[in-house]
């Protein structure tokens, strides 16, 4: 009995969140390279992020149930109600940009410089998940 390569993630409180909603579907769930990309997520990319597996016994449920969860998250426009959204990168100030490139080059870490925002195609509005 092998196992399937379900999804993957680039951290493990997705990944863990993921494989705690699949365990109480009653699907076992076993994640793979948590321990690389948690130490170093620079390593991400290399090892392919953190892969959540299933037994091929269980492929046919959970995609029924990864289906049942993506019609549950998709965002929804505040002002218009369109589900046509993009997600838009909002960057900072220049001054603590480049503060937070020196420290990640210093330690090995990503930058963090900026917020994630939703933009809706429809109206144009802005929004945070």
């Amino acid at each position: 009995m092998g196992f399937v390569l379900i999804k993957r993630f680039d951290n493990s409180i997705d990944a863990h969140l993921f494989r705690i909603s699949l365990e109480n579907e009653g699907i076992e769930c076993f994640l793979v390279d948590e321990e690389i990309v948690t130490i170093n997520p620079l390593y991400a990319n290399a090892v392919g992020g953190i892969k959540a597996k299933v037994r091929e016994a269980d492929v046919e449920r959970t995609l029924i149930f990864l289906k049942s969860i993506e019609k549950e998250q998709v965002p929804k426009c505040p002002s218009c109600g369109s589900t046509d959204i993009f997600i838009d990168y909002s960057p900072k100030k220049a001054l603590p940009h480049w503060i937070a490139s020196l420290f990640s080059l210093l330690t090995v870490t990503y930058p963090i410089t900026g917020k994630i925002m939703h933009s809706c195609k429809a109206c144009g509005e802005r929004f945070r998940q």
